[in-house]
Formats: C-alpha cells, sequence, structure tokens
C-alpha cells in the first residue's frame, strides 16, 4: 500500500481548464493560478500527508477546506475572492453519480503561505465535487493477501492411512465466500474473498484444476485412482479473488490481484491388495495371506 500511494502522490497535479458553467472562468485557470484539477483521491492523500506532518495549524504551510466554489462572504475563508461565479455553480452536470449510500464531497481547495507569519495566498480548486467512495484508499494485491492466509480444509474419502491402487479416491473443499473487516489509512472496509480456482495435485505426477470445490462421496465430481502402489499426499491450491468496499457503504471495488492458499493431506501409503481362496479363517490362521 505505501508504494502505490507514494506513486500516485508522485505523480505530478496536472492543470486543465473547468468545463460546463465555468468556462468562462476556466479558460484563465491556469494563468490565473485558481484552479488545479487532480484525482480526489490523490488530493485527499496529499491533504492528510501535509496535516499529519504538521499537527498544529498554525504552524502549517498549506491549508485545505472543502467547500463549494463560492466562497464570496464566507468569513472562514480569510478572503473576499469567489473562487469561481456564484451565480452559475454547481451545476447538475457538475456533480458526480455516486451509489446509494454514498455521500457527495464538496470540492476540496488549497491555499499555501511561504512561513508561518506570512499572510495566506488565494485559495485554489485542488479537486472537484466527489462521491465519498471515491477518495478511500486502494486495497492492494498485498494487503489482501495478507487477510487470505488460512487454506480451506481439505477433504479425502477414504480417510485413512491406506488407499488403494485402482480404487477412486474422493476429494473435495470448500467454495464459501469469506469475509473481513479491516482498517487502512483511517478507513474501515468490507472485504470479501472468493475462491476461483483449484488446483489439485495428486502426488503422482497428476494434477488437476476446476472451478469448483467438489463433493463428498457419492458423488465423485473430483477424484482419482492411483495405478501404483507407493507414498504419496494430495496438495490443495486454491486462488482467490476479491473485492472491497467502505464498510457498509459505497461500490464494491475489485482487488487488482489475487491471493492463493495450498493446504495438504498427511503422508498415506497406497497398497496393492490381492483376493486369495483360502481354507480357513483369518481368525483360525492371522498368518494366512490377506489377513
Amino acid at each position: 500500500m505505501i508504494r502505490t500511494l507514494a506513486s500516485l502522490l508522485a505523480a505530478a497535479l496536472a492543470f486543465a481548464p473547468a468545463s460546463g458553467a465555468n468556462d468562462d472562468f476556466g479558460h484563465n485557470a491556469e494563468a490565473s493560478g485558481k484552479v488545479i484539477r487532480t484525482d480526489a483521491r490523490v488530493a485527499e492523500r496529499e491533504r492528510d500527508r501535509d496535516t499529519s506532518s504538521e499537527p498544529d495549524p498554525r504552524k502549517r504551510l498549506t491549508d485545505y477546506l472543502r467547500s463549494a466554489y463560492c466562497l464570496l462572504g464566507r468569513p472562514e475563508i480569510g478572503s473576499d475572492q469567489a473562487v469561481d461565479p456564484c451565480d452559475t455553480f454547481p451545476n447538475p452536470e457538475d456533480l458526480p453519480t455516486c451509489d446509494d449510500g454514498d455521500a457527495w464531497l464538496q470540492p476540496l481547495l488549497r491555499r499555501t503561505r511561504a512561513t508561518a507569519g506570512s499572510a495566506w495566498g488565494p485559495w485554489y480548486v485542488l479537486s472537484d465535487w466527489a462521491c465519498e467512495a471515491d477518495i478511500a484508499p486502494e486495497l492492494t494485491a498485498e494487503a489482501f493477501r495478507e487477510l487470505v492466509v488460512a487454506p480451506p480444509e481439505l477433504h479425502m474419502q477414504p480417510d485413512r492411512r491406506e488407499l488403494l491402487v485402482n480404487m477412486p479416491t474422493v476429494v473435495y473443499s470448500d467454495d464459501a465466500v469469506r469475509t473481513f473487516e479491516t482498517e487502512l489509512l483511517g478507513y474501515r472496509f468490507d472485504v470479501e474473498a472468493r475462491p476461483t480456482r483449484y488446483l489439485w495435485t495428486f502426488g503422482d505426477g497428476t494434477t488437476r484444476t476446476t472451478t469448483s470445490a467438489g463433493r463428498p462421496y457419492p458423488a465423485k465430481d473430483v477424484a482419482h485412482v492411483y495405478r501404483r502402489a507407493g507414498e504419496e499426499r494430495i496438495s490443495l491450491t486454491v486462488t482467490w479473488s476479491g473485492r472491497y468496499r467502505v464498510e457498509g457503504a459505497g461500490p464494491w471495488r475489485e482487488v487488482d490481484g489475487t491471493a492463493t492458499t495450498t493446504a495438504t493431506t498427511p503422508l498415506f501409503e497406497v497398497v496393492e491388495r490381492r483376493a486369495h481362496l483360502e481354507s480357513a479363517t483369518c481368525d483360525e490362521q492371522p498368518d494366512a495371506r490377506g489377513c
């Protein structure tokens, strides 16, 4: 996650004119220095970085505020200059389409000063209107893999230390979706992990890939027949895909990457049994073949 955020914050802030109802203002945005357009998530991370590096607001050289563009007459702004025309913003086309339960976030404004005793410069529009979920940090594949660490249980039938040559061995696992709650940069997330691929390795050089977890006997969705005697063990590698959202609200987002887990059975013996006709029972002759 640190590498991902660092790469985002390292991206240059792109200057671009405003659109829609603010065209007259936007044409001079770069020259006047009043508007900086950048991604809402990048802007929020920048604010978090600056405010955490200097907790005392009296000493900060950068100040942030969420507000609609029309700032004229707002005493907390510290300026009588409006950032955008008051009578033309916001228009419906300027507002993003947010999912149910996801609130709008007003534009994020920024101003700077040279020293703690200097006067503040003008307010800039750092990022436009956004949905609340848009500023949440990304759940990386690395963070996802740290959550999905325990493999699902691997079952085999018959479940014993000796299996017979030329007899089917049934294997199966669990296909339940896993749910987690985690916190990242102050945000609580709901996370779901879904098994999407099962790789069965039977130990005798045979493998099989499925998209389902199999079922217990008498189903034989995933079954294997050993053709020779020897010591073997079965392993199952599950590939997990994930999605996440801000806790209890917001759109689900796919994790850009997968996680894998591996489970292995204890070592077992594959044996060959042959039928023989005997003149007595095993109780009568315990040392007879097949007893």
